[in-house]
């Protein structure tokens, strides 16, 4: 994840500030994402209310979790990944089998770049998480803690 101040910043001075604050880069997905991360954050620093309702999460530690703690065995972008992801998915009981095929298909009348496979089980199983979220849900780490603006340090899932 990008410190606070390379997720506002522009341009090359996105990876300098990060690389400097942090001694990391950002990888290619993080980097198109920034423009939301900044939404999130400004969103929570000016709505309190929102904090705790609006959750980090990571679809991995969602999908951990909803396979009871096993680690997934394939690779995301494999065919055995992918039919490991949705059966964990259709598990949950939240969608049908052709709910599922549709919104797989719907992926394609999409303009171009369009989302993987794995990106929209990715999206659904977050989807899922936040439908599942009261009571079930575990924060990584157990205890956060708050950074700089109040706002918690954690992952759910």
């Amino acid at each position: 994840m990008p410190c606070r101040e390379a997720v506002y910043a522009h341009g090359d001075d996105i990876l300098r500030i990060n690389r400097q604050r942090t001694g990391k880069g950002l990888s290619v997905q993080c980097l198109r994402i920034i423009p939301r991360i900044r939404q999130v954050d400004l969103f929570l620093r000016s709505h309190p209310e929102a904090v705790g309702v609006v959750s980090e999460s990571h679809p991995e530690l969602v999908f951990f979790m909803l396979n009871g703690g096993v680690p997934l065995r394939w690779n995301k972008k494999s065919a055995e990944g992918r039919d490991e992801r949705t059966r964990i998915i259709l598990g949950t009981g939240i969608l049908t089998h052709e709910e599922l095929d549709g919104m797989l298909s719907h992926r394609l009348v999409l303009p171009r770049p369009r989302p993987g496979v794995d990106d929209v089980l990715d999206a659904l199983v977050l989807a899922v998480a936040a439908q599942r979220r009261s009571g079930c849900m575990r924060s990584l780490p157990d205890e956060p803690v708050c950074d700089e603006m109040g706002l918690p340090m954690q992952m759910v899932y």
